[in-house]
C-alpha cells in the first residue's frame, strides 16, 4: 500500500509538470507584463517629467531584455520568440529615443529648502556641472540677500544678484567645471526658501554625477575664495614640567628654601597663560605629568574666536579658555599638599620675595594669586606683558611639598583657509 502511494504521488507530479507552462510561455508572459509596465511608466513620465519618473521608466526598460537561449526552444517556439524579442527591442529603442528627446525637460534638484533659518553670513552649495547644462534657481526671503555664482575652476564670478528679496532665473553652463552658489545674508538671521535645479541636454549627461566633496585646506590671505578665521595658538613655556621642592619652615631654617620663583617668558601677542599646578608630599612622578601642553593643544585646535575688534577677540578668547580649563582633568589633590602662589609682574619685587623669606609678601597681584591652594588648573591674562613671575611659598611649619608646574601661552591669531571640491 505504501509503495502504491509513492507511485501515485510521482505520477501526479509528472502530470503537473507536463501540464505546466513551457519556458517559452513563461518568458512570453514576463515580457508582455513588463511591456505593459513600461507603457504605464512612460504615460506617467509624459504627464510629469520628474527625475523620479525618468528613473522609473529607465530602469523598467531593462525588463524588456530577453533571457532565453534558442537551443532550449522548439523550432516553432524559436520563430515566435524571435518575433517577440524584435518587438521588445523596437519598443526599447523607441522609448529610449523618446527619453533622449524629453530629457531637457527633466529637472534634477541639487538643493531645495523651504523656510530655512539662516544666520548672518553665507550659505554655499557646490556642484560639478557639464557644458550645456541648464541651471534654474530661485530664492525668496523677507530682507534683501545677495546671490553669487562662481566658476571655481576658473576662479570667476559668472553671475551676481545684489540686495534682492526674491529672484527666479536660469543659467546655461558654458564650461564643464565646479560651480559654487553663494547666498549671502548681510544682516540678522532670517528665513529663506531656495531651489537649485539642473536640466541636462542628453540622457548620458543626466548620469553625470554633480555631487562633490568639500575639503577645507590652509590658504594664503589673497587667494581666491580664501576666508579668515581667528584661532588659538598654543605655545609650550617649558620643555618639561618644572619640578620644585619647598621645605617647611622648620626644615628651611637648616637647609633648602620655603620660597622660590618661576619666571614665565611670554611670547609676543599672547593673550593668556594657562597653567597646571600639581602639589604633592612626595617627589614621585605621575602619569599625567608632561601632558598639559598636548591636552591643551587638542582642546584648542581650530577653536573659532568670534568678534572683529581686538577687545572682542581677547574677551572671547579668555572666556573660551576658562571653559577649556574646566573640561580638563584637575591634578590629584592630597590633604596635606598645599602652598601659596603669588603673581608678580616686576622682577625686582619677585626677587625681594625670594631673597627675604621672613618678610611680609608685598606688591603682588592679589586678584591672580592663590593663598593656600591645592593642585589646580588656572590662567593669567598677559596681554602686553613680556615676563610674569610665579612665586611659591610653603605655608607649612614642618612638611616639605613638591611642585610640578606646566604652563602654556595662548594667543589669538588670524589664519586663512579655502574650500576645495573633489
Amino acid at each position: 500500500m505504501k509503495k502504491l502511494f509513492y507511485v501515485v504521488v510521482v505520477a501526479l507530479g509528472l502530470l503537473f509538470v507536463a501540464c505546466g507552462p513551457s519556458i517559452y510561455e513563461a518568458e512570453r508572459t514576463r515580457l508582455l507584463e513588463n511591456k505593459r509596465s513600461v507603457q504605464l511608466a512612460m504615460d506617467a513620465f509624459i504627464e510629469d517629467k520628474s527625475a523620479e519618473n525618468f528613473l522609473t521608466i529607465y530602469k523598467a526598460l531593462d525588463g524588456l531584455d530577453s533571457n532565453l537561449s534558442l537551443s532550449d526552444l522548439s523550432s516553432k517556439e524559436s520563430d515566435a520568440y524571435l518575433a517577440l524579442c524584435d518587438e521588445m527591442s523596437s519598443l526599447q529603442k523607441q522609448m529610449r529615443a523618446d527619453l533622449d528627446k524629453y530629457i531637457p525637460e527633466v529637472g534634477e534638484t541639487i538643493v531645495s529648502k523651504n523656510d530655512e533659518l539662516i544666520e548672518k553670513g553665507s550659505q554655499k552649495f557646490a556642484a560639478r556641472l557639464k557644458k550645456g547644462d541648464k541651471i534654474c534657481y530661485s530664492y525668496s526671503t523677507s530682507d534683501p540677500v545677495n546671490l553669487n555664482i562662481y566658476n571655481i575652476d576658473s576662479r570667476k564670478c559668472v553671475k551676481s544678484y545684489t540686495s534682492k528679496i526674491s529672484i527666479s532665473d536660469s543659467l546655461t553652463i558654458a564650461n564643464t567645471a565646479v560651480y559654487l552658489f553663494e547666498l549671502v545674508n548681510p544682516k540678522s538671521p532670517q528665513y529663506v526658501s531656495y531651489d537649485i535645479v539642473r536640466y541636462c541636454k542628453s540622457v548620458k549627461d543626466f548620469w553625470h554625477d554633480y555631487k562633490v566633496v568639500a575639503k577645507e585646506v590652509p590658504a594664503r590671505k589673497n587667494e581666491f575664495m580664501a576666508y579668515a578665521r581667528n584661532e588659538y595658538k598654543v605655545s609650550n613655556l617649558f620643555d618639561e614640567p618644572r619640578k620644585l621642592t619647598l621645605r617647611g619652615e622648620w626644615k628651611a631654617a637648616w637647609s633648602g628654601h620655603k620660597r622660590t620663583i618661576v619666571a614665565l617668558n611670554i611670547p609676543a601677542n599672547s593673550v593668556n597663560v594657562a597653567y597646571q599646578l600639581r602639589i604633592d608630599t612626595s617627589d614621585r612622578k605621575q602619569r599625567q605629568d608632561g601632558e598639559f601642553f598636548n591636552n591643551m593643544s587638542q582642546k584648542c585646535e581650530k577653536v573659532k574666536i568670534m568678534g572683529v575688534t581686538v577687545k572682542e577677540k581677547t574677551e572671547s578668547h579668555t572666556n573660551m579658555l576658562r571653559d577649556i580649563l574646566k573640561g580638563l582633568q584637575t591634578p590629584n589633590t592630597e590633604e596635606e599638599a598645599y602652598c601659596s602662589m603669588y603673581v608678580f609682574y616686576n622682577e625686582a619685587h619677585a626677587k625681594a620675595f625670594a631673597d627675604n623669606p621672613e618678610t611680609k609678601v608685598k606688591n603682588y597681584d592679589a586678584n591672580r594669586s592663590l593663598i593656600g591652594t591645592q593642585s589646580c588648573n588656572g590662567s593669567l591674562p598677559v596681554v602686553g606683558k613680556n615676563n610674569v613671575y610665579l612665586c611659591f611659598e610653603n605655608d607649612q611649619f614642618r612638611g616639605s611639598v613638591y611642585l610640578f608646574l606646566e604652563a602654556v601661552a595662548t594667543a589669538t591669531e588670524t589664519n586663512y583657509y579655502k574650500t576645495i571640491y573633489q
